[in-house]
Order: structure tokens, then C-alpha cells, then sequence
């Protein structure tokens, strides 16, 4: 399963920092921090990590403070939806269903869905998923394969 991710509202915030004089002292950007290494906290409670380091540079770009919330993954959506957020970083997959009502960089960055496990697991395919307790991220297309998938896999 091919993961496409990008940025929400990157390159909407980087069209207005170029396009008008004046922008906001501040960008809000919410992060799903339980995502390393693309976005983690710190033991001391400070945001880190890939996603992190590229809004960062936006705001430096646009000669802005950047503030960054805490967000469940799925809520990440509705705060940008809602304006609550200027954008969003966590990996998040483009998909037809979010292009709907959602705005997203080029992709830059492409991975695979991956079964991750013990070393000594005894799971090495899919077919060894069947009867088992699997997890994935609510909203996330990981979660959109098992459901696709939940018949055929068992």
C-alpha cells in the first residue's frame, strides 16, 4: 500500500507569506506527536522531529513565530477544516476522500504499509494475520486497508 504524504496547507501558507506584505505573526500548526521521527515530544514537552524542522522553516521563511498543538490524528482534520489550525504535519496520506475538503503540498516523501512485529514473530505474511489482534491508527489508511481487506485476511 502506497503512502503519499504531505503537508496541509504548506503551500497555502507559503502562497500568502509570498503573496501579500503583511501575514500573520503567528502560524498554529497541529502535530500528532506520537509519529517519530517525524514528529515526537520531548521529554521536557517540546515538539521535534522531520515534519517539525519543515514548519519550522516555513515560519523562519515568512518571518513568523510557529505554535504547535498537541492534536489526536484525526482531529487534525477538523482544526484545519475549522481554521482552529493553519496547518497540519503527521505523515498524513493524500487520499481522494480528503482532497475533498482538505488542501495538500506535492507529496514528498513515499512509503509502504509495513506488519511490524517481534523479531522472533512467526507473522512473516499476511496470510499469518488471520485470527489475530492487529492495531492501526484510527482514520489513518492503515486502517482503510484492514477494513478493505478485513474479509480476505480473516
Amino acid at each position: 500500500m502506497l503512502k503519499r504524504l504531505g503537508l496541509i496547507g504548506v503551500v497555502i501558507a507559503a502562497g500568502i507569506a509570498f503573496a501579500t506584505p503583511a501575514f500573520a505573526d503567528k502560524i498554529m500548526v497541529g502535530a500528532y506527536p506520537a509519529n517519530p521521527p517525524w514528529e515526537y515530544k520531548t521529554d521536557s514537552g517540546g515538539f521535534e522531529g522531520f515534519e517539525i524542522d519543515v514548519a519550522n522553516d516555513v515560519a523562519k521563511r515568512i518571518g513568523a513565530e510557529v505554535e504547535f498543538q498537541d492534536l489526536g490524528f484525526q482531529a487534525l482534520f477538523a482544526a484545519t477544516a475549522s481554521g482552529r489550525i493553519d496547518f497540519a504535519v503527521s505523515s498524513i496520506s493524500i487520499t481522494k476522500e480528503r482532497l475533498q475538503n482538505q488542501g495538500f503540498t506535492q507529496a514528498y516523501y513515499d512509503s509502504d504499509g509495513t506488519i511490524v512485529g517481534k523479531a522472533d514473530s512467526t507473522i512473516k505474511t499476511l496470510d499469518d494475520l488471520k485470527g489475530k489482534t492487529i492495531g492501526v491508527i484510527a482514520g489513518s489508511t492503515g486502517e482503510a486497508y484492514m477494513k478493505e481487506n478485513a474479509a480476505k485476511l480473516g
